[in-house]
């Protein structure tokens, strides 16, 4: 039983396979099966399972009846088992190769707006052809998107790249969820009323104001008032009640469904009739599990479309990615204690075999007629509040999706427009307000007479939100980029890249000298000014290097003898081409003034930017001696200053340096 408990997680191409101490619950004294907590696990991945089969609902919802075409409308059926079987096999995929034994992965609306986006863009293109060419092309674009956001993520992983989406930044992120926000917003109202919306407003007045519309719409705001303050009345009325706190939430968004159906009950209508109104869809010629392979053919679609389309998806890609790792990181901040039956608690979670775990099941429903899945935060945390610490809880809810797919419930026809208007509803303010609000984790900007402003990162995400409210949200995350850009090189502008300056009189280096070189730097060390620099240089930041430069020119005409102007690479990682260009300018400006520029501290990635931009044409011979055992020959033409240069002949780095110099230059730059 001990060597079970400690067995090693086993790496394997997918992802790791699962410790059985993982799957089910295990009793420390004798190491069988805890029947007690692995019914929680059960019931927990129970009521996820419900959970994910409403989210399924919505998220198909939004792709294809957001966008008011009746081509797409008409898939909504399709749609949902889609949905349903994507967040089957993720569970299911997560659950065996998944490395955290409660991560759920599934679907999520911020990928479901953007598919909404492409298979209007490509239906709209498609304008007056056959019905099966617009939906198989739709079809074709979501699967396609979803081979290459697997295909991405799975070389992202390997490569050990995906980390790095942790570095976007948060203010681009946040503008384009809130983006994301005003598109379901717009799209809540237009799927309660029936009425098609521009921006925040009906395109037909008349039509809104109807009965009809402004019932549905009066039943939306009830249902988000029940999911907003219902869990919060149920826990008052039942303090103690464990099922109101795992259920609340799910009985406030069912209970307004539940009132709906009664009073319709009562009056005698049928759900034909309801869908005759518009206040249902009308239902499917089939409704089969199966129809997911066998009702659309890959022949039918319009290719050219998918290709003309295929730019938008790196943008998916960018975001899955990202997504992916957000949750990730959430998950693990939220709950940071390692859970018994783990075989390696405290290792670290690998982020880039997590996103490979995920590419791979992106790919496998790419193959299989899915949609791209990632971690779910919401739910995870959702899972672990409801009693799920193991994997048998994430096979739970796979299986529980599986049985909604192939149960053959015409949902759509059953789920009226409202009841999605609220869930829209509902996911659009968690969005905007975590948008609209970001400016309290922000530092405070400038001042604006007594007022103190906002940062202005908070201002991307605004800038991000009006956006995609006024175009799309491709654009949205496009323009937040471009603009979270110009602000960071507008910031790493402002920074100055010297950190300080200094006279060779006043300057001794660590090592150790000789009291007469101490009384030359004393006597002749003012003929020397240091320039110590810092950060990466680029074209924005060389600018007040060139200034400084120029200074110390200046100080030379002002009566001092300076002659030499060191610069020190030490704090410098990066230096750009442009900003080596313009480096070359300003050293060739000093030395018609009589002062020669001297660079040391580099590595050597900064010596060869220097170099080829004939910065430094003459290294030190110490330097040489690297250069030379690195392989380097200094008589090689590609190390040798091409004839009729400026540089030639007359070196930016003293090739035999006075003594005064060799010691805090020469050595160093080795």
């Amino acid at each position: 039983r001990e060597e079970t408990l400690r067995e090693r997680k086993k790496r394997m191409p997918f992802g790791y396979w699962p410790a059985w101490p993982e799957c089910v619950p295990l009793l420390h004294e004798s190491g069988q099966t805890d029947w007690a907590r692995l019914v929680a696990n059960v019931a927990a991945g129970t009521v996820i399972g419900i959970r994910q089969g409403l989210s399924a609902v919505m998220t198909a919802s939004l792709v294809f009846t957001s966008t008011g075409i009746p081509e797409l409308t008409d898939m909504l059926g399709f749609g949902i088992s889609m949905m349903w079987f994507s967040s089957a096999i993720a569970a299911l995929w997560y659950g065996m190769f998944g490395r955290l034994q409660f991560g759920l992965v599934g679907i999520n609306d911020v990928i479901g707006a953007l598919y909404a986006a492409m298979v209007a863009e490509a239906a709209a293109m498609l304008r007056g052809q056959p019905l099966v060419t617009i939906q198989s092309t739709a079809l074709a674009m979501i699967s396609v998107s979803t081979l290459i956001t697997g295909l991405g993520s799975v070389l992202f992983g390997k490569l050990g790249i995906g980390k790095y989406m942790l570095h976007f930044p948060v203010p681009v992120t946040s503008g384009f969820l809130g983006g994301i926000g005003v598109f379901i917003f717009r799209t809540s109202l237009q799927v309660s009323s029936g009425v098609p919306f521009k921006y925040f407003y009906p395109v037909s007045f008349t039509d809104f104001c109807k009965p009809n519309p402004l019932g549905r719409v009066a039943c939306m705001l009830g249902m988000l008032l029940s999911m907003r303050q219902g869990p919060r009345l149920l826990l008052r009325l039942f303090p103690k009640s464990v099922v109101m706190k795992k259920l609340g939430g799910v009985f406030c968004q069912l209970i307004p469904l539940t009132i709906f159906y009664i009073v319709v009950l009562s009056v005698g209508l049928t759900l034909t009739d309801l869908s005759d109104a518009g206040w249902t869809y009308h239902l499917p010629s089939s409704n089969s599990g199966t129809d997911l392979w066998t009702k659309y053919s890959f022949a039918d679609a319009d290719f050219g479309v998918v290709t003309a389309l295929l730019p938008r998806t790196s943008l998916v890609v960018m975001m899955s990615i990202l997504c992916t790792m957000t949750g990730v990181l959430g998950i693990t901040g939220k709950f940071p204690k390692p859970l018994d039956g783990d075989p390696e608690p405290y290792e670290p979670v690998d982020f880039d075999r997590e996103l490979t775990t995920v590419g791979w099941a992106d790919l496998l429903l790419g193959l299989l007629g899915g949609v791209i899945v990632f971690h779910r935060l919401g739910s995870t945390v959702q899972l672990r509040l409801d009693g799920g610490t193991h994997r048998a809880a994430l096979f739970i809810c796979g299986l529980f999706c599986c049985g909604l797919l192939f149960s053959g419930l015409p949902i759509g026809h059953v789920m009226p427009t409202w009841f999605l208007g609220g869930l829209f509803m509902n996911s659009s303010l968690a969005f905007l307000q975590d948008a609209i609000f970001l400016y309290e984790k922000l530092p405070l900007g400038c001042f604006l007479g007594s007022w103190r402003l906002p940062s202005a990162q908070y201002g991307v995400t605004l800038f991000c939100v009006v956006v995609s409210a006024f175009f799309t949200p491709f654009a949205g995350i496009a323009a937040g980029l471009v603009l979270s850009l110009f602000l960071f090189l507008w910031q790493c502008s402002a920074v100055h890249p010297v950190c300080s300056i200094t006279s060779g009189d006043i300057s001794v280096g660590r090592t150790k000298r000789p009291y007469w070189e101490l009384r030359c730097l004393k006597k002749e060390g003012d003929r020397i000014i240091l320039l110590f620099l810092q950060g990466q240089l680029f074209f924005g930041s060389v600018g007040s290097l060139a200034k400084a430069i120029s200074t110390a020119v200046h100080h030379r005409e002002s009566g001092h003898h300076v002659r030499y102007c060191l610069l020190s690479f030490s704090r410098v990682p990066l230096v750009d081409a442009s900003a080596a260009e313009q480096l070359r300018a300003a050293a060739e400006r000093a030395k018609d003034r009589g002062v020669k520029l001297l660079c040391c501290h580099m590595s050597q990635v900064v010596f060869e930017a220097l170099w080829a931009a004939q910065v430094i044409v003459s290294p030190d011979p110490d330097y040489r001696e690297v250069l030379r055992r690195r392989g380097i020959m200094w008589n090689d033409v590609s190390m040798m200053a091409p004839e009729g240069s400026p540089a030639h002949g007359d070196s930016l780095v003293h090739e035999h340096p006075p003594d005064l110099i060799r010691g805090n230059s020469s050595t160093t730059l080795a």
